[in-house]
């Protein structure tokens, strides 16, 4: 099934989409009687804000995500430390992104890249080799997105 976009509903409207995501604002200038039809619309549609389209148009280049990247989840307690992360970072208002690197250096490598593209707004490494990571830490650090090494 296709994701309805804001032009989707502005074409079945006969509107702009600057008047579609206009609608969807708080104190929106658009007409009641208009404002209405396109959230009928949008719920017929099963339309959903797009958060990084949001995102870009607003100018924040990060999202709401903090990437935790440790070896194995199979110890009980360690199952215990990615709770109390993840409750840590839920409180703040963040969602935990939660990747297994086998202890193999060469997926933590691509690990940090998928996290760095996805534009996290901080980072937990859990790591024997951070050394051998600090080539790829460093565009973590150029961009300003705060880093936790754990050992």
């Amino acid at each position: 099934m296709k994701v309805a976009t804001i032009y989707d509903i502005a074409e079945d409207l006969n509107v702009s989409a600057q008047t579609v995501s206009r609608s969807f604002k708080k104190n929106s200038p658009t007409k009641p009687a208009t404002k209405e039809k396109i959230i009928n619309t949008a719920r017929a549609l099963n339309f959903e804000k797009n958060l990084f389209a949001k995102n870009l148009s607003i100018g924040k280049t990060i999202s709401n995500n903090i990437g935790l990247i440790l070896p194995e989840i199979d110890d009980p307690n360690m199952i215990d430390i990615i709770s109390g992360i993840e409750k840590s970072v839920n409180e703040h208002g963040y969602s935990l992104i939660i990747n297994q690197s086998f202890g193999i250096f060469k997926k933590e490598r691509i690990l940090l890249q998928s996290l760095f593209n996805e534009r996290i707004s901080g980072l937990i490494l859990w790591s024997s080799s951070i050394i051998k990571a600090e080539k790829s830490l460093v565009k973590f650090h150029k961009k300003n997105i705060p880093l936790v090494g754990i050992n």
